[in-house]
Order: structure tokens, then sequence, then C-alpha cells
């Protein structure tokens, strides 16, 4: 198995959350970000991009579900 470079980029619903963006590193993690829906399209050739897509749970009180996007590199 070759190592892995994790790449995460998020994409947030044009919607708004209510966070203001100054308070959000000060805010204390309550949980670790789960996948609420499965990871796709996980076998990948070496040196390829794998791209997950999926609906994250908030992982701060004040913030609603959001969409996240995440990018995996095996180097």
């Amino acid at each position: 198995m070759g190592d892995m470079k994790l790449v995460a980029s998020s994409h947030m619903s044009k919607t708004s959350h209510g966070v203001d963006p100054s308070r959000v590193s000060s805010m204390p993690l309550t949980e670790a970000p789960a996948f609420i829906l499965p990871p796709r399209n996980l076998c990948i050739k070496e040196g390829a991009t794998a791209k997950f897509e999926g609906r994250v749970r908030s992982v701060r009180p004040s913030c609603s579900t959001q969409s996240s996007e995440m990018s995996d590199r095996i180097s």
C-alpha cells in the first residue's frame, strides 16, 4: 500500500450558516467529523486522484449540516 496524502477542500452551499469566520478557530470541537453518506469510487490506481463527495455532520453546535468535498491523492 502506498503512502497517502490527504488534500481537503470544502465548499458550502449558498445558504447562510450563521457562523462568524473570526470565531471558528476559537470554537472547541464537540465531536470528530463523520460521513453520513458512504464514500464512492474507492478503487483507484497508485498515483491517481480519488474524489470523495458526501454530507458531513456538523462538528460545531452553531453550524448546520454542510456539504464537504475531499480529494485524496496517493503518491
